[in-house]
């Protein structure tokens, strides 16, 4: 099995939606840390988004990670400067040997 590394990869905090119920019967969202992730993000331009699988109208990046657990749908990433990016879409694992996942950049 290759081992993929990416250089450029940085540190990346994961973020899960955890909902509370409050005293007036509603819920909360919040956006709670979950750990970290060394990943590489990478915009997806013109014909390189043709034929990536999950791809939508919606999705604005592609990330990758050494890591092949390191992304799960429906979390957020959040870099050092508060750049978020919500993960849609990932790939069954396949051999295993990297991370990888659609994102969309929600700037929140």
């Amino acid at each position: 099995m290759r081992q993929f590394r990416f250089p450029e990869a940085i540190t990346y905090t994961v973020k899960k939606l955890v909902t509370t119920k409050d005293e007036l019967s509603g819920e909360i969202e919040d956006w709670q840390n979950a750990g970290t992730i060394q990943a590489e993000v990478w915009p997806l331009l013109g014909n390189q988004a043709r034929g990536v699988m999950g791809v939508t109208e919606k999705s604005t990046h592609r990330a990758f990670s050494a890591d092949p657990k390191a992304f799960t749908s429906n979390t957020r990433i959040v870099d050092s400067a508060g750049l978020t990016y919500l993960v849609g879409y990932v790939p069954p694992q396949g051999y295993g040997s990297h991370g990888e996942a659609v994102l969309e950049f929600v700037n929140s």
